[in-house]
């Protein structure tokens, strides 16, 4: 059963439009990581299938950690894999709690990713950006430390 699941989400994955090179802009300026919930071997093999296994600096992974989002020991351990304290880190998800409140709390600076029918903006969010405008996140990195950070 948990075989045939793992085959069905696989092969139902589709990144947001976008993000691809989203993603090789990030990169090309910044250390990027990857924090996600789940089974180990269920996220890895998503980025597998996304063809992403090189895609991030680190990849931490919260099954394995028994820390998931929104518990502050699964920021640490992204910001820590990265080599970057959390005050110079900017964690961008969408889930309200787990993401945005949770990194908050851990000291990064977290940016909400925001889309039509989804929740309002946490008042945690030190920004927002629309899932249909990814172009823009650079943009409001930069902002969130003047110039941009050279360490995040």
């Amino acid at each position: 059963l948990t075989r045939t699941y793992r085959e069905a989400i696989g092969e139902a994955l589709r990144p947001v439009e976008g993000a691809e090179t989203l993603l090789s802009t990030l990169r090309a300026r910044y250390r990027i990581g990857l924090l996600t919930d789940g089974p180990g071997e269920t996220q890895r093999d998503k980025l597998r299938r996304l063809g992403w296994t090189e895609a991030f600096d680190a990849t931490v992974v919260t099954g394995p950690l028994g820390a998931p989002k929104p518990d502050r020991r699964a920021f640490e351990a992204i910001t820590d894999a990265l080599g970057v304290a959390p005050e110079r880190a900017v964690y961008v998800g969408d889930d309200p709690e787990r993401d945005i409140a949770g990194a908050a709390a851990a000291g990064l600076r977290p940016v909400q990713v925001c889309y039509a029918g989804g929740p309002a903006p946490h008042p945690d969010a030190a920004a927002t950006v629309d899932r249909n405008d990814l172009a823009s996140l650079p943009g409001r990195i930069e902002t969130l430390f003047g110039d941009g950070p050279d360490d995040t």
